[in-house]
């Protein structure tokens, strides 16, 4: 019963809670180390490819870790595989917007923590008109560098090291996803501009800015029971 009513008892990131308004928190994290997918890897073109990415990626992942079989890596040391337990949340980002300079798989361009992906542009009106994005799992803390991790097998699973970071947090129930999540996103981006908190990469619109939406409950868990959360980074 404990899912079902929104318990988590799974290893979740640590961070520090620097401050904290009505509508949002503002958190340090340290480093750590995550298992990522990629639509633009498992798909190929197409808009609903954020909806497909939450039942395919997952999937890849949950393989990766041996949550539902035997585990599709190799130990660091070895060749045998190595379970690794699950955490939460489950990490969704949104695909990088076509840029002048390199871009990487989160929003914002000269964002260190993981590989290039092509874009695509945004409306005028400031609506997304981007596909696809990552979907990824952080690694028990255990595995802080890549090089203790566990090998994928299938070549789709990437494990990506994401350093030390602060966010500001806005926290939701009910089922969501990365399409119906895009108003708490531009929510929380509005506030924060309000209040002159300073954005990682100095973003005109969200799709200028590194945001990911976190999912911290199965799909069995009551809606209003769930917990959901929009982070965009900001500066250091």
């Amino acid at each position: 019963m404990g899912t079902v009513l929104g318990k988590v008892s799974v290893e979740t990131p640590k961070y520090e809670l620097l401050s904290q308004t009505e509508r949002y928190e503002i958190r340090k994290y340290a480093p750590l180390v995550a298992a990522e997918v990629r639509a633009s890897e498992i798909f190929g073109s197409g808009e609903t490819q954020k909806r497909q990415l939450d039942s395919m990626g997952f999937r890849l992942l949950a393989n990766y870790i041996g949550a539902i079989g035997k585990p599709a890596n190799h130990s660091a040391t070895g060749q045998d595989p190595e379970a690794v337990a699950m955490t939460a949340p489950v990490v969704n980002k949104p695909e990088q917007i076509a840029m002048t300079a390199p871009v990487v798989t989160t929003e914002v361009e000269g964002a260190p923590r993981t590989r290039e992906l092509s874009g695509q542009g945004t409306s005028g009106d400031g609506k997304s008109s981007r596909i696809g994005g990552t979907m990824a799992f952080y690694l028990p803390s255990k595995y802080d560098s890549i090089e203790k991790a566990p090998v994928p097998e299938d070549k789709r699973v990437h494990l990506v090291q994401i350093p030390a970071r602060k966010v500001a947090v806005c926290i939701f129930s009910g089922n969501v996803d990365m399409i119906s999540s895009r108003k708490q996103a531009i929510d929380l981006f509005q506030a924060l501009r309000a209040d002159h908190i300073p954005m990682k990469g100095e973003p005109k619109t969200l799709d200028e800015a590194v945001w990911s939406l976190a999912r911290y409950n199965p799909p069995w868990s009551l809606p209003w029971r769930k917990r959901n959360e929009v982070q965009i980074e900001l500066e250091m």
